[in-house]
């Protein structure tokens, strides 16, 4: 049993480690841990069929790929987060494709905006691309 004790005093000799009871020692035992296995994989899933998700944005850098996805709200608009921004530099889109690499409409970025509070995977992760011109779908 532990009880607490406060004391009003300035001197610091009333209450010292060498007054307060000691427990005996004993060794830690420490379950061994292992890691879970992750799967990357969908349980349950199914592959989606093209055109499923037209609002759906791949959005590429020219030489590197697809860094990240986004979501079409507005004809020329996609939002996206600022990390797939930040460093990258988004030059299109791909919109209505189910992998990001064919089909769909291709369409070229205007501008990339993040948010100004943006702190690296911390804060205000958001950020918008104007396109080129406004998607069909």
């Amino acid at each position: 049993m532990f009880a607490l004790i406060a004391l009003a005093s300035a001197d610091p000799s009333v209450l010292s480690s060498s007054s307060l009871p000691t427990a005996p020692e004993q060794e830690l035992q420490v379950p061994e841990w292992t890691a879970p296995v992750v799967n990357d994989a969908v349980v349950g899933g199914a592959p989606s069929a093209p055109g499923s998700w037209p609002a759906t944005a791949a959005v590429i850098e020219t030489g590197y790929g697809v860094v990240c996805t986004g979501t079409l709200i507005a004809p020329t608009v996609v939002m996206t987060a600022a990390h797939c921004v930040t460093p990258y530099v988004p030059t299109h889109v791909r919109l209505n494709s189910v992998d990001g690499s064919q089909g769909g409409e291709y369409i070229a970025v205007a501008s990339v905006t993040a948010h100004p509070d943006y702190l690296a995977n911390e804060t205000s992760d958001i950020a918008v691309i104007q396109l080129q011109s406004p998607a069909t779908t």
